[in-house]
């Protein structure tokens, strides 16, 4: 008898490390100002050596401060950060002191809505450390993104495909192939 209240006062003691353990993970999220005390700005190439030396993990979050007058913040996928385009965005974030939340492992990519702004160097590319079977996950079944995506609850630029061409449908479905390196070239 006095073992087996010996045995649970162990279990409930190794249970209780276990779940303070968790918790201290989910703590451990980490808020990056992005371009430091600069802040979100138009700069030749910065962000690439500002998120080079940075460690992403799933749970961490970006603060992207601005004048919001002036400025904003578009996540896109690859091809919109490529070319400094954002007709195709999900979200605009227009506050100035703007926090994303990186939800997912894998490239996030954020543009300003300005082309001029974008090409002279306001773009971001953040890779985000985290389960490698996950991210495999989204590079097999790109449809899962948008279940996922970390900024869908935020602005929807176009939620309404039915007034669209069907062109432009199969341009926008094809595009979610694009962001995991599949669909058109």
């Amino acid at each position: 008898m006095a073992s087996t209240t010996t045995t649970k006062k162990i279990f409930g003691f190794m249970l209780m490390i276990t779940a303070f353990t968790v918790l201290l993970g989910f703590c451990s999220a980490t808020t990056f100002k992005v371009g430091d005390s600069d802040g979100w700005t138009a700069k030749d190439d910065k962000y690439h050596g500002w998120a080079e030396g940075k460690e992403f993990n799933v749970g961490d979050s970006l603060l992207f401060e601005y004048d919001h007058n002036f400025n904003d913040v578009v996540p896109v996928i690859r091809l919109d950060y490529d070319l400094c385009q954002s007709s195709f965005a999900e979200a605009v974030y227009k506050t100035g002191q703007d926090v994303v939340t990186l939800t997912k492992p894998g490239h996030h990519y954020f543009i300003s809505s300005n082309p001029a702004r974008c090409k002279s160097g306001q773009k971001l590319d953040v890779h985000v450390l985290g389960d490698e079977l996950a991210e495999l996950e989204f590079k097999l079944n790109p449809m899962t993104e948008s279940l996922h995506s970390p900024w869908k609850s935020q602005v929807t630029i176009s939620s309404d495909s039915s007034n669209q061409e069907p062109v432009d449908r199969l341009t926008m479905w094809l595009r979610k192939f694009q962001r995991f390196g599949l669909g058109l070239s």
